[in-house]
């Protein structure tokens, strides 16, 4: 499996029928693109993004429990 630590989300789209979330990433080295890597997740149910934009970068990928989810976004839910 591709790393994806540093890579540039160009776009995403969300199916909640399909229970898929599908990001569009790319990697550069010099303004040169290194590495295309598409991640998908199946079975998906939410996902958070703080403040993202045009050129967002990935620091980190987590998944965990739905209760986790529950209990640490209740105000936000």
């Amino acid at each position: 499996m591709s790393m994806v630590h540093d890579n540039i989300i160009k776009s995403y789209c969300v199916d909640f029928d399909l229970e898929m979330f599908v990001m569009k990433t790319v990697f550069y080295t010099n303004d040169e693109v290194v590495e295309k890597t598409d991640v998908i997740f199946n079975g998906y149910f939410t996902h958070n993004f703080g403040n993202e934009c045009k050129g967002s970068v990935i620091f980190d990928i987590e998944e965990y429990p739905l209760e986790l989810f529950l209990e640490q976004e209740h105000e936000l839910l």
